[in-house]
């Protein structure tokens, strides 16, 4: 009976690593477009402002 035991005990051991190796992946796609991109009509007005830091 002991080594009846033993012997169930051992092969859990051996066992369970198997099980612990599976591996589950679940993947949802859901393809949100990007926005559409900013155009400005032409380049940013450049205004110094006196007394700022550089």
């Amino acid at each position: 009976m002991k080594k009846f035991l033993w012997m169930i005990f051992l092969s859990l051991i051996l066992l369970t690593p198997v099980s612990a190796i599976a591996d589950v992946d679940v993947k949802i796609g859901i393809n949100i477009p990007l926005p559409p991109p900013i155009v400005f009509s032409a380049p940013p007005e450049v205004v110094v402002i006196p007394e700022s830091p550089p």
